[in-house]
């Protein structure tokens, strides 16, 4: 899986129902998700947001020419 999108996105979707779990709680007064769910909710959105990233800079990186490559010098 070498789309960082993907992870990217999946961190938000993660991200967005730990916010709306917030939300729920504090107005409703009942919690849905318990603090162990929403530690693993965390966890969760920092390691996808890690996976997400790291594969943007190797993509980014790949796209690069390489600076290792012999240049052909025009006299």
């Amino acid at each position: 899986m070498k789309n960082p999108k993907i992870w990217l996105v999946a961190a938000l979707v993660v991200f967005l129902a730990f916010i709306a779990n917030v939300f729920v709680g504090a107005s409703a007064g009942t919690v849905v998700v318990g603090r162990t769910g929403e530690l693993l909710m965390m966890i969760a959105v920092s390691v996808l947001f890690v996976i997400g990233t790291l594969c943007s800079e190797a993509r980014a990186r790949s796209n690069e020419p390489s600076s290792h490559e012999p240049r052909s010098h025009q006299h």
